[in-house]
């Protein structure tokens, strides 16, 4: 019987590890399970040391062997430290034996061992995992540009695995290519830029309001009748994001009649201390004009004129209107002086 690794664990508690081959891996486990448990049948039950042990297949694990004496050493008086970690590559656990208490010996040693540290993370089922919810669109070479003059997303190999030993890409995007952030420094000269940002505005728990029952032809309005209901939830430490549904129609020329927020809603969301609003379209102006003055970006400039940050072409916000409580991660990657950044926001229950 090859390649099978007895490892301890925290205490009494025993893990061994085989290697993943699908022939072999009943008759392994009845090996390594059999020779710890035989290990101390000739002793009185008293004397019989308390652990458990499990077993745990690898695609491909080298052995360790913990406080184990080769064959050679059996005659030797000199006691091993149950510190001492052999790294061993394909050997037999039949030529080894143990030579101290499974579970007097090893107790609280991997405290002061790094080796054990590593070992004792091993964990026999699956880790907790919360529920990460998407809510970034894909980037992809469609050739995709939602404002005239931006560039789009293009990815090319550069270094291939067969010829290079690895693969590598050249990237071509923009600073508000997909789903992005915009920084103040996007709208006015010598502001904040993108890696000036507060992060931990952009980590945090979130407002969600669900404005598409009144958004059902194109070019709509979100005006603060659409956001009251929630205005008492809005401060300083949550992040405002606005359902519109519109994300449905991401690749397609509808999504350029998308809805806009009136500089009414935006005054009224500042007022509140908001320092950051998401929203599922491709610019929160929408190609809105204000009449008059022709303005194109009214309320662009007046959010981040006043140092609130705009996340755009949000998608899958619809997730987050069960009712409970979530929070989002809105991070940019660090690029210093840029005037946004692409992002990949998610949120998780709470």
């Amino acid at each position: 019987m090859a390649d099978i690794d007895l490892s301890y664990r925290k205490g009494s508690q025993i893990v061994v590890m085989c290697p993943n081959d699908s022939g072999t891996r009943a008759p392994r486990a009845r090996y390594a399970l059999s020779t710890v448990e035989n290990r101390h049948a000739d002793k009185p039950k008293r004397n019989v040391p308390s652990y458990r042990c499990s077993v745990c297949f690898t695609p491909s694990f080298p052995v360790f062997v913990l406080g184990l004496s080769s064959d050679r050493e059996r005659g030797s008086s000199r006691r091993r430290s149950p510190s001492i970690c052999d790294r061993l590559e394909n050997v037999s656990l039949r030529r080894y034996h143990t030579r101290m208490s499974l579970s007097s010996r090893f107790k609280n040693t991997s405290s002061k061992t790094p080796h054990l540290r590593r070992l004792s993370a091993t964990k026999m089922s699956s880790p907790t995992r919360k529920r990460v919810i998407d809510l970034s669109h894909p980037l992809a070479q469609t050739g995709l540009s939602y404002c005239a003059g931006h560039p789009t997303f293009t990815s090319e190999p550069v270094l291939s695995l067969a010829r290079d030993g690895s693969n590598v890409s050249r990237l071509t995007l923009g600073s508000h290519t997909g789903t992005h952030l915009d920084a103040p420094v996007h709208f006015f000269e010598g502001a904040a830029t993108i890696s000036d940002v507060d992060l931990s505005s952009l980590v945090g728990p979130a407002v969600v309001v669900d404005v598409r029952k009144d958004l059902k032809e194109f070019h709509g309005t979100i005006t603060w009748g659409d956001i009251a209901s929630r205005g008492g939830e809005l401060n300083s430490e949550v992040a405002l994001l606005l359902c519109t549904g519109w994300s449905q129609y991401w690749g397609k020329e509808e999504y350029m009649k998308s809805p806009h927020l009136s500089q009414e809603a935006a005054q009224r969301i500042l007022e509140r201390g908001v320092r950051v609003v998401g929203i599922d379209v491709f610019s929160i102006d929408g190609d809105h004009v204000v009449e008059g003055s022709g303005e194109t970006h009214a309320v662009h400039r007046l959010l981040l004129g006043n140092g609130v940050l705009i996340v755009e072409n949000l998608t899958n916000v619809e997730a987050l209107l069960d009712g409970s409580a979530y929070s989002v991660s809105l991070l940019p990657l660090n690029l210093g002086g840029c005037d946004g950044s692409p992002i990949r926001a998610v949120a998780w229950r709470v």
